[in-house]
């Protein structure tokens, strides 16, 4: 506060006020009243404070502040207000809250009323002066002990805070802006929800923010902030821009991530490049305009937004740390999470902007390098940091010590050290207690318990210890301790080195080599194998091998190892003491055979089954791949050899016509059976150049049709419970298209198709609803999973055929419980052609829908599962009959891990379909191959994933797997489908790319080309056309893209009505032809199609030359 005094001093700055009015009666007192004060004009600035000023008097006195019109004014008080005599006052001036400069009148008047003088007293504009933000950009809503905004004030549509930040709701219509706290869930008086509430919005409104820099500001960046009641579920309601001179608008690179539901904060990308950098001093503006307004709300609050918490303006991309590798020498383990340098969905928590830190981004996945050594629990991505635990549940970060094999330590002492930061948003600050704490079997031990240091909140500290006695088995684990208030910290940059002199094997000790190593012996014939070394690897095969021997390989390459040990399998991890064992050729195939005696045996961890790595043809040659477990591309016997069986070596093709062998011992169970008549993915082992698969299951997925034949396909059937827009009760839809049998539990459909639930106890109940915040999440819901019946009660989908069903086909469907319900953990699915004589032989798999087993577990989350099952030759459903499918638990084990209990429930969640489950079945590509095609593809081989076209709706928002077709290369987000690529994931905010091979057709002469291709995107789960569409094309080493998709044609459907619903159907579920052109390609070209948000589908690629 600030202080002003003002005295009585020379004349020249006094005026002196005589009172000629009779102060007293007394004749030997001066009957003449006298006030007297400063009259030099008063000045403050626009926080307020207080002035101090002296009054001298022989009258009784009061002080006023009024305006221009004589009105008393609230925002300027005295203390006293009123005297009698001299005295020393405090004027206390209140903040401005406008952004204007105000003046008040201070009048000092003798009671009697008859004189009085005035002071001017003037207070500057309410606007803070600051030389702005420093970088990164960041602030936050302030409130004061009464959750007013303490830290800003609002004038009309604008909010000024005291760091310089203006945000102002533009546009002509009074906004009604004001600042609320809580602003959501005010029952439960959540202080830490505070921001600025707006309404009255129409089109070309926006949030405009002016934030001003210390320094100049350019480069990759990423814009955070808070925001409900902005219809979230559109997919993306805000177009974002920025501006670094207040006239022009440049659109954001990326839409906004953001969670579910109504989540709170969304982050974006966007890029201001070096010659449009924001000066020193200057300003970066960011608007903010919906994309509808009429769409804005709440059903509490419709048509107002909410601008929550604050915003921040950071770099996108973190840091990368500055970490040794690991090493043989000292450097055992070192992790700086550089994998996490991109996230694009979690703010930094050392901005330390409160509520703002809960914004953490999803699970981490652990990278591959980092798999069978790292563990972890409750992990999630942070921007180059890893954050662990939950504001209930605690996390962890565990890594054995295995690197010891790699190093030849036996035991040692080594030091752990890291970076930490305890995690505080809502509640006060405490303080991390870090632990480094190891495995009670290896014996290791950490000093002082493990306690490696406090660290504070927000704040990254290092912190260290020292574990004794550290074994390859040693597990080491960093945990929080102070765990009763706040679970939450992060960590970054492990690094765990050897302290002191370790213990190292002497010479009669194995040490580790790798498989690759133990190959490069062998030069041409037998070698005998003189150095004590050992090698880990997972049982591949113990079929089609050479007789006595099984397949041994580790994450590089394989060999077949002849020796006997009891009960192994594929995925069991064996050790094999390779001193004095032999290496030589069998049967053209490298083989080990351990010394007699030598140590060969399994090492006890769980069995892995084996996980193919896709290659090409070409990869089979040049020793890259030897001894591993490989999947080839789509393809198919020769025709000279389809009528061998598969025992001996039989050529198969892919459909490019690139060749290979396929080698198959005498020995093998499956040698003796016919080769594949079809065509599709084949795996084995790479053996010498050649595959050998390992079981018959191996070639068991061709059963597509031979290349260039036309592929059966049945017409999909498909069903589903679509809510009716219009009949919001409490948190519900209703469903429409179906009728619901309550007493019988049946599901009609207005096709004539059923779901039935069979069986359950006696309280049973069944309803079909969609839950108030997913319009497309229409379910039937059904309890009573329970009694001694259970593993014979079942959910009955009949479907009638609308094609002749023959062939392999896929049933998707939905199925989902509540969290922690007590109903059957495991189900298994059969069909039937007449709904009594089920069948089995159905595998179920889950997203990313590769792994496919008989059982599947039921959850709480990822509801779409797929299955598949093979109607035996000769057995097909004709045309207007029916098939059954139904859905039966295997075990009374409960998913919540209590009793059954019949009142938990169990959804058919969104419908189900079927289809064929071949590859070319559906989005075959004919495409052209005139003299002017340069580049042609179409996707055929991909078979992954629910097909979007049947429709399968909403099933999509379970991805299948990451997909990179032979010879692409890709980024992100690219996902597999029947005969196409989705690109994104499971949200509007995922990105991704794919890259085709040079365009080797062209030459070196630069050539205009165009690029061909079809284009479908995502319907969004409110059925209102708003998921961002951003795909782009662009051409690496030569050329250069001067045109770019035009999607303004693609029409916006709020969704609001059953038809308007399914306007959006047939708007989006169809493909859009689409043409970029390119000039100077050459056979160096490569075209790039990413895409920085949204869902889309690509396919029927053509390249020509113009």
């Amino acid at each position: 506060m600030k202080k002003l005094f003002l005295s009585a001093v020379a004349g020249a700055l006094l005026s002196v006020l005589l009172v000629q009015t009779g102060c007293t009666q007394d004749p030997d007192v001066d009957t003449t009243c006298r006030v007297e004060v400063p009259t030099s004009p008063l000045s403050i600035d626009g926080v307020g404070g207080d002035l101090t000023l002296d009054v001298r008097s022989n009258a009784y006195w009061n002080l006023s502040a009024v305006d221009s019109e004589g009105n008393t004014l609230r925002w300027v008080t005295f203390d006293p207000r009123e005297g009698m005599g001299d005295a020393r006052v405090t004027i206390t001036v209140a903040r401005n809250t406008t952004a204007s400069e105000r003046t008040a009148s201070v009048v000092v008047a003798t009671d009697d009323g008859n004189s009085s003088m005035t002071v001017q007293l003037t207070q500057g504009a309410g606007v803070a002066s600051t030389s702005g933000y420093d970088f990164p950009l960041a602030d936050m809503f302030l409130i004061d002990d009464n959750y007013q905004l303490s830290n800003g004030f609002i004038d009309g549509n604008s909010c000024y805070l005291d760091g310089g930040l203006v945000i102002t709701r533009t546009g002509s219509s009074d906004s009604g802006l004001t600042f609320v706290c809580p602003c959501h869930n005010a029952s439960k008086n959540q202080y830490y929800q505070r921001g600025l509430v707006a309404g009255n919005w129409n089109d070309g409104d926006a949030w405009l923010l002016e934030i001003p820099v210390k320094e100049e500001l350019s480069g990759d960046l990423r814009y955070g902030f808070g925001s409900r009641r902005d219809n979230i579920l559109s997919g993306n309601p805000w177009k974002l821009e920025w501006s670094s001179d207040g006239t022009t608008f440049h659109a954001f690179s990326g839409a906004t991530v953001q969670g579910a539901s109504e989540a709170v904060w969304k982050l974006a990308e966007f890029t201001i490049p070096a010659e449009q950098k924001v000066p020193a001093g200057g300003k970066l503006l960011i608007r903010m305009t919906p994309d509808d307004p009429t769409n804005l709300g709440s059903a509490s609050d419709p048509g107002t937004v909410l601008f929550q918490h604050g915003f921040q303006v950071f770099s996108a991309s973190a840091p990368r740390s500055e970490l040794p590798s690991a090493d043989t020498e000292r450097i055992v383990f070192s992790c700086g999470f550089d994998d996490l340098c991109d996230v694009d969905n979690a703010t930094d928590i050392t901005l330390d902007q409160g509520f703002f830190n809960s914004c953490r981004g999803g699970s981490y996945g652990i990278p591959e390098a980092l798999r069978g050594l790292v563990s972890i629990i409750n992990g999630y991505d942070r921007p180059g940091y890893l954050h662990l635990g939950t504001s209930t549940s605690p996390g962890t970060f565990s890594v054995t010590l295995k690197h010891l094999e790699e190093m030849n330590i036996l035991r040692t002492d080594v030091k752990v050290s890291l970076r930490a930061a305890a995690v505080q948003s809502v509640l006060e600050p405490v303080d991390g207690d870090i632990r480094v704490t190891v495995d009670g079997e290896s014996g290791a031990t950490a000093d002082n318990e493990g306690r490696a240091g406090t660290v504070k909140a927000n704040v990254f500290g290092e912190v260290s210890a020292i574990i004794r006695g550290a074994t390859p088995e040693t597990v080491v684990t960093i945990s929080n301790a102070n765990t009763e208030i706040e679970h939450r910290f992060c960590i970054d940059d492990i690094l765990i080195e050897v302290e002191g002199e370790p213990e190292r094997p002497d010479a009669s000790t194995p040490t580790k080599c790798g498989i690759d190593e133990v190959r490069a012996l062998y030069s041409g014939s037998a070698v005998q194998i003189g150095e004590n070394h050992y090698l880990l690897g997972r049982v591949v095969s113990t079929d089609n091998v050479p007789e006595g021997c099984f397949a041994l390989a580790d994450t590089e390459s394989g060999l077949f190892v002849k020796a006997a040990v009891d009960g192994v399998v594929p995925g069991d991890e064996v050790r094999v003491v390779v001193l004095n064992a032999s290496l030589d050729k069998v049967d053209g195939l490298l083989v080990l055979t351990p010394d007699a005696g030598a140590e060969v045996g399994k090492t006890g961890e769980p069995v892995e089954e084996p996980v193919p790595v896709a290659i090409a043809v070409s990869d089979l040659a040049g020793g890259a791949c030897e001894g591993l477990y490989v999947e080839m591309p789509a393809s198919q016997v020769i025709d000279a050899d389809l009528s061998r069986s598969l025992g001996g070596e039989v050529t198969f093709e892919t459909a490019s016509g690139d060749t290979y062998a396929v080698k198959t011992l005498q020995n093998a169970s499956f040698a003796s059976q016919s080769v594949p008549q079809g065509s599709g993915p084949v795996f084995g082992i790479v053996a010498e150049g050649k595959l050998m698969p390992v079981s018959a299951d191996d070639v068991a997925r061709m059963t597509a049709a031979r290349f260039g034949e036309k592929v059966y396909a049945i017409t999909p059937v498909s069903e589903f419970f679509l809510a009716d827009p219009t009949t919001l009760s409490g948190e519900e839809y209703s469903v429409y298209g179906c009728t619901l049998d309550g007493e019988n539990q049946l599901v009609t459909f207005d096709s004539g198709n059923t779901v039935q639930r069979m069986g359950g106890t006696s309280d049973r109940t069944g309803r079909l609803a969609a839950v108030a915040s997913q319009l497309y999440n229409g379910r039937f819901i059904t309890t009573g999973w329970s009694g001694e019946d259970v593993l014979d009660q079942s959910m009955v989908i009949r479907m009638k055929a609308a094609s002749e069903l023959k062939g392999t086909l896929r049933f998707g469907f939905g199925w989902q419980t509540a969290s922690k319900a007590n109903v059957p953990k495991t189900w298994k699915v059969e069909w039937s052609t007449d709904g009594s004589q089920w069948n089995g032989g159905v595998e179920v798999a889950v997203t990313p829908f590769v792994d496919f087993a008989p059982t599947f577990a039921v959850t709480n989350a990822s509801p779409f599962k797929m299955s598949r099952f093979t109607l035996p030759e000769g057995t097909t459903v004709p045309a207007g009959s029916d098939i059954w499918m139904r859905i039966v638990p295997t075990t009374t084990d409960t998913y919540g891990g209590g009793a059954l209990d019949s009142s938990d429930p169990l959804y058919l969640h969104h419908g189900f379909y079927l289809s064929t489950d071949t590859e070319r079945a559906y989005h075959t590509s004919d495409l052209p191959s005139d003299g002017n095609v340069v580049f042609t593809y179409g996707f055929d081989e991909a078979i992954h994933g629910h097909d979007y076209f049947i429709p399968a709706r909403h099933f999509l928002s379970n991805p299948a797997n990451l997909y990179i077709p032979a010879g692409w290369t890709g980024t992100g987000e690219t996902r597999e489908c029947p005969g196409y690529v989705m690109f994104g994931g499971n949200s509007n905010a995922k990105k991704g790319s794919l890259t085709t091979p040079k365009l080797t057709k062209l030459g070196d002469t630069p050539t205009d080309i165009t690029v061909k291709f079809k284009l479908a995107f995502f319907m969004p789960a409110n059925y209102a056309s708003s998921e961002a569409k951003t795909l782009a094309v662009a051409a690496v080493n030569a050329g250069t893209a001067v045109s770019q998709p035009d999607y303004s044609s693609i029409p916006v459907i709020q969704g609001a009505t059953i038809a308007e619903m399914e306007q959006t159907v047939a708007t989006y579920v169809k493909w859009y032809d689409y043409e970029v052109r390119i000039t100077g390609a050459t056979a160096q070209t490569q075209i790039t199609f990413s895409t920085t948000a949204g869902r889309h589908f690509l396919d029927d690629i053509v390249v020509v030359r113009d």
